[in-house]
């Protein structure tokens, strides 16, 4: 079908319509053309209206457009199940599901035949991979037995998706159990069926075998949660907590262990441990601890032993890695007094089996003795980080804290805690940890005042302090409490 269209200079056949006017209009304005021969003038004035009628076609921008039509092949999408899930009885006949399967696709095989001549068939066979298989006269070369140890539906239909991306896809005929047994499925099924509607706004028709909820379907014992990692130092006991889903088993005695596997692949048993289920499909916290001995890295595997009539066995064990670090982490603490608040972050501190404290303090009274020797050693490897409470830089002295400085710069951890004798009004503007602090001190901070002076450097308490945005600095507890 073919039609004459128009597409308007400015999208509007007024401004067209106007423009065209003044056109036309100029064609009344006579030009000077001398001693000319009647002739000759009226052929100037027919090439002007020419001009004129070209203008104004080309201001309206005329187009031919021809439509044709033409009918595009499109896909149609067959997945079989051959997972070993498929081996379970179908529950309406005597068939297994895997024969049920079959037995349906047989009976299509003149519909499927039919439509390959109006469009491409494709067809796979899926289990936690997808894999194609031949399909020639509507039959399907599916395997002799279905030997898939999972069943990922999500992943199985985005890869078939993701091959005719660009296609037009017709429809997609899922048949299986409906069994999802993949522990850790690469794409969920929803996000699956959501490219399906909308990438290709197809159809998805499902074929089921089995009935629904079937308990020996349902039977299982899957580890269900594992952090992937954990660090530890040596000498210091380790957490590990899991979580071992539990289906067709209940009230039963289930054994789990948790081994550890070392560089050199030598193994051994942490622990085990029997959990029980008192509902069905129900998530059951199991627990060990271990300290470990040696630095080093390892893999912590918590599995549970396979339970008789359990066909997929490959999520009964979950993989972690474990960092075991040389020592931990030594802080030394300095004060000019025994204040309050130290109660508060030595407790915190010492909280934590992962951090050795050193705490001095080097009292105000014994300015005499200042500066006092720490024994800090000038290679800086005994501590980790250093505290820097209400002390003068006179209680440290040039030396030891040039020492801190070098410390400092080597990548060691610096906190200085304000007070009346920190930072500008301990003396520590000009000296090598001033540029370790990120504030500037004013070189007035330092000088001597009356104490009615000195109010103006500090400010009168409490101090509300609300932040403005998340940090870990200000995180003391979960969002609702914090």
């Amino acid at each position: 079908m073919s039609q004459l269209g128009f597409e308007p200079i400015f999208d509007s056949y007024l401004a067209a319509a106007a423009l065209a006017l003044a056109l036309v209009l100029l064609l009344g304005v006579r030009p000077a053309f001398g001693a000319l021969s009647a002739r000759r003038r009226n052929t100037l004035l027919a090439l002007r209206a020419v001009v004129v009628l070209l203008a104004v076609l080309a201001l309206l921008r005329p187009t031919w457009v021809t439509t044709v039509r033409t009918a595009r092949s499109g896909v149609l999408i067959v997945l079989a199940d051959a997972s070993r899930s498929m081996k379970l009885p179908s529950g309406r006949s005597e068939q297994s599901r895997w024969q049920a399967q079959g037995s349906a696709l047989a009976a299509v095989e003149e519909q499927l035949a039919a439509l390959a001549q109006k469009m491409e068939v494709k067809a796979y066979a899926y289990d936690h991979r997808l894999s194609p298989v031949a399909a020639s006269g509507g039959r399907l070369a599916l395997p002799t037995e279905p030997e898939g140890e999972q069943t990922d539906i999500g992943t199985a239909l985005h890869e078939a998706l993701v091959a005719e991306q660009g296609k037009p896809v017709k429809g997609v005929v899922l048949l299986g159990d409906g069994s999802q047994t993949a522990f850790d499925p690469l794409v969920e099924t929803q996000q699956a069926a959501r490219k399906l509607r909308d990438d290709f706004a197809a159809p998805l028709y499902t074929v089921t075998f089995g009935l629904s909820g079937d308990a020996a379907q349902a039977r299982g014992v899957a580890i269900g949660r594992l952090d992937e990692q954990f660090t530890v130092f040596v000498k210091n006991e380790l957490v590990v907590r899991g979580l071992v889903r539990v289906r067709g088993y209940v009230q039963q005695d289930l054994p789990v262990e948790l081994v550890l596997t070392d560089a050199d692949g030598k193994s051994q048993t942490l622990g085990r441990r029997t959990i029980r289920a008192d509902e069905d499909n129900r998530q059951v916290e199991v627990e060990f601890s271990y300290t470990p001995q040696a630095p080093g890295h390892f893999r912590l595997r918590l599995q549970a032993e396979q339970q008789p009539g359990e066909l997929v066995v490959k999520n009964n064990k979950l993989d972690a890695y474990l960092t075991v670090l040389e020592g931990g982490l030594r802080v030394l603490y300095l004060d000019g007094s025994e204040r309050f608040q130290q109660n508060f972050l030595r407790r915190a501190i010492d909280a934590s089996p992962d951090i050795e404290l050193d705490h001095q303090i080097i009292n105000r009274r014994t300015r005499r003795q200042w500066p006092k020797d720490l024994g800090l050693d000038p290679a800086g490897t005994k501590y980790d980080a250093f505290i820097l409470g209400d002390l003068d830089a006179a209680a440290l002295g040039p030396q030891q804290i040039g020492l801190l400085a070098d410390a400092v710069g080597r990548g060691k951890g610096l906190l200085m805690i304000g007070g009346l004798s920190s930072f500008g009004r301990g003396h520590y503007a000009g000296t090598p940890l001033a540029d370790a602090l990120p504030i500037e001190i004013d070189r007035l901070e330092g000088a001597e005042f009356s104490e009615a002076e000195q109010d103006r450097f500090f400010l009168p308490g409490p101090l509300p302090m609300v932040p403005t945005g998340p940090h870990p600095v200000t995180r003391l507890a979960g969002e609702a409490d914090n």
